[in-house]
């Protein structure tokens, strides 16, 4: 009751009135008497499941007239204090206040059409956004069946949520908002699989290109090895003859020497 003496009615506050209120009918299982008639009242002879089901009412009403006189400025409480049901008084409010009403639809509206998944969001994030925008429809009055809110709600995601989609118009599900996202979060975790065997796949590729690329290198140092080899036995031989010539050239030095020794 504190949200409601606290934020009390006074014009211009219109539509956050209407979403505490709504918020505290909720909680106290009384908001049904705004949408739902008086039963008939018990005659002689009517069950005592007819019985609880109109003093149920009574009192549900009454609190609810109760909760809606303590929550609006004393202007107001003097013009509806002679309502007979809480329906009644709120009708009446609508319909001073209800321009209000009727902007801020239009603007809860238009936020959730255009509100799309943001990247980098998880998709329990993203609905998350999305309830609260049909909660704030909701309270304005804008009233969308469930099967149109999931279309819509499905409308909004990344393409990476294709196959999804494709399978949910193909075999027709049905799902609650709860479900829905409870889906959505399963198949965002087999997209972060792929994503991740991905990654696996073209690391490994890339791995493996460069050990291939590795080997040739070794191979063609390899292949060279043997003209190296070729050219160091010329150089070898080459140098053997020289110093064979050298060897000869100073023996026949010597012998001629002694020979011409008297």
């Amino acid at each position: 009751m504190t949200i409601l003496s606290s934020n009390k009615l006074t014009g211009e506050n219109y539509v956050d009135w209407k979403r505490n209120l709504d918020i505290i009918l909720t909680v106290d299982k009384h908001k049904f008497v705004l949408t739902t008639p008086c039963p008939p009242e018990p005659v002689e002879g009517s069950t005592e499941d007819e019985k609880t089901e109109y003093q149920t009412w009574l009192r549900s009403d009454e609190v609810a007239r109760c909760y809606i006189l303590a929550s609006i400025s004393n202007v107001l409480q003097q013009q509806h204090q002679a309502y007979e049901t809480a329906a009644d008084m709120v009708f009446n409010l609508a319909e001073m206040f209800g321009h209000q009403g009727r902007q801020a639809r239009r603007l809860a509206v238009k936020s959730f059409m255009n509100c799309r998944m943001k990247p980098g969001t998880s998709v329990r994030d993203h609905m998350l956004v999305i309830m609260g925008h049909l909660n704030e429809m909701e309270i304005l009055g804008a009233e969308i069946d469930g099967e149109t809110q999931v279309d819509m709600i499905l409308e909004s995601l990344p393409t990476s949520f294709d196959n999804f989609k494709l399978n949910y118009s193909m075999n027709k599900f049905k799902y609650s908002l709860t479900e829905l996202m409870k889906e959505l979060q399963v198949a965002e975790g087999i997209q972060g699989k792929r994503k991740e065997m991905d990654t696996n796949f073209v690391s490994n590729k890339a791995s493996i290109s460069a050990m291939k690329s590795s080997r040739g290198t070794t191979t063609r140092g390899r292949t060279s090895q043997p003209r190296t080899s070729q050219m160091l036995r010329s150089v070898l031989t080459r140098l053997r003859l020289l110093v064979t010539t050298a060897a000869v050239r100073a023996i026949a030095r010597e012998a001629a020497a002694f020979i011409l020794i008297p």
